[in-house]
């Protein structure tokens, strides 16, 4: 007896062949999904204890006003400057340094914290 032959669609086929081609850059895709999950845990995790970090290093109203600002502030200043970097090395460099800054946002001091966010 011969082998049974499963016939595939021209519907299949064409499936089939789009997901050879995809070529998908998994070390790539893991950076990227890791940069999305650090902002989302500083959004969501860190950013509502701020406040608490502020009291329990002895931090003032004006000093918690001062690490909410400055991270604005430096997303104004730093978006247009890391957009050329990323166009003169990569932006995989610069996603890992900037990861990188970002986990210095889980220091022991005020002062630290604030600059950090910059």
């Amino acid at each position: 007896m011969a082998p049974e032959e499963t016939k595939v669609t021209a519907s299949e086929q064409v499936e089939n062949e789009v997901i050879q081609d995809a070529g998908i850059d998994w070390k790539s895709l893991s950076i990227a999904y890791f940069s999305v999950f650090v902002d989302m845990a500083g959004v969501s995790i860190i950013l509502p204890i701020i406040p608490f970090l502020v009291i329990s290093f002895g931090g003032s109203g004006s000093e918690y006003g001062m690490v909410v600002a400055s991270y604005a502030f430096a997303q104004m200043i730093s978006v247009p400057f890391t957009g050329y970097l990323s166009d003169q090395y990569g932006r995989k460099p610069l996603l890992i340094l900037s990861l990188a800054g970002s986990c210095g946002g889980f220091l022991f001091q005020v002062s630290l914290i604030i600059v950090s966010r910059l």
